[in-house]
């Protein structure tokens, strides 16, 4: 049992910031963790030699990067879904498919996943700085 009381969604460097020190809407906390862009990587650094914030942090993580293997009985979405995952982070980010065992119909395969691509792509919030992510992509 870790006693948390309460549990935190909120992103951004400006959310590390809150949760170090406390708002009126975000109580302080003493840890911090989660995966963030290269602002949340230096707020959790600078915060975390804050003698004042007094708070601790999982792990100071760099550009999220994400390979994923599949072959022609993976599902397109699940492969989509699972590099937009890490692509969506910030435009420093790198994610890279690896198609192995092409055999069949594999273009055909390679198609419907450019379709997944852009279908999922397009209902991102974040899909200009996904989009920046996957043109340094493989």
């Amino acid at each position: 049992r870790a006693g948390a009381t309460k549990i935190l969604k909120a992103g951004g460097a400006q959310a590390i910031a809150a949760m170090a020190f406390g708002t009126k809407s975000c109580p302080k906390v003493h840890k911090i963790t989660g995966p963030g862009n290269q602002y949340v990587t230096a707020a959790k650094m600078m915060l975390q030699a804050n003698d004042e914030a007094a708070v601790s942090i999982d792990m100071p993580a760099g550009p999220s990067e994400q390979l994923c293997i599949f072959d022609a009985t993976s599902d397109p979405a699940f492969v989509v879904a699972d590099l937009l995952s890490q692509a969506e982070h910030g435009p420093d980010s790198q994610v890279v498919g690896v198609f192995v065992n092409p055999s069949g119909d594999a273009h055909g395969y390679m198609g419907r996943l450019r379709e997944e691509f852009e279908q999922q792509t397009s209902k991102l919030s974040r899909r200009e700085i996904t989009k920046q992510a996957l043109s340094k992509s493989f």
